[in-house]
């Protein structure tokens, strides 16, 4: 259930980040920058249906037997990925949601 909560509030976080995007989108001027936020919205989106996937095992990569893979394999998966997931979120989250 812990891991359930981080899920939640990465998912909320990732999606507070896409609003604001899609928000500057309309309020910019610069036609490139309209197309990066818009393209960073996306990319957004992309990581936020990975978790949806995690969360609903929707994907092989998620229905994984830990026995049939190495733990070498598992570790990379596992904390190192999320870690560095929550790290670019923090970065993200500190320009775009206050």
């Amino acid at each position: 259930m812990r891991d359930q909560k981080h899920l939640n509030n990465l998912k909320n976080e990732i999606s507070c980040l896409v609003e604001h995007l899609r928000k500057d989108v309309l309020e910019v001027e610069d036609s490139r920058a309209k197309a990066q936020f818009e393209v960073r919205a996306e990319v957004l989106l992309g990581l936020r249906k990975s978790f949806d996937d995690y969360e609903n095992k929707n994907e092989p990569a998620w229905k994984y037997n830990p026995a049939e893979i190495g733990p070498s394999v598992f570790s990379l998966v596992s904390f190192p990925m999320n870690s560095y997931l929550r790290s670019c979120l923090k970065f993200f989250y500190s320009f775009h949601c206050k």
